[in-house]
């Protein structure tokens, strides 16, 4: 999505590269993704990130979250007596 959205990666030398291979470069080995019911991070993208980081050597801690406004007051109902 970053990426997508003209975000680029560089390594510290200014060097463009992709962001699992500057995180593995750095001694990385596990990587902690969110997935988000809708919105930008939903399942499309987790798993397409999922297997970036996997196949260069990340193990993947999955965060699961519910809809981005299930606590907001505004948008929740009222229980009926």
């Amino acid at each position: 999505m970053e990426t997508s959205r003209g975000a680029t990666w560089r390594f510290t030398t200014g060097r463009p590269a992709t962001i699992e291979s500057i995180l593995g470069g750095g001694g990385i080995n596990s990587v902690r993704l969110r997935l988000w019911t809708s919105g930008d991070y939903n399942l499309t993208y987790t798993l397409s990130m999922a297997e970036r980081f996997s196949k260069a050597g990340c193990k993947i801690y999955l965060n699961m979250h519910f809809p981005n406004n299930w606590t907001d007051p505004a948008k929740q109902a009222i229980p009926e007596p």
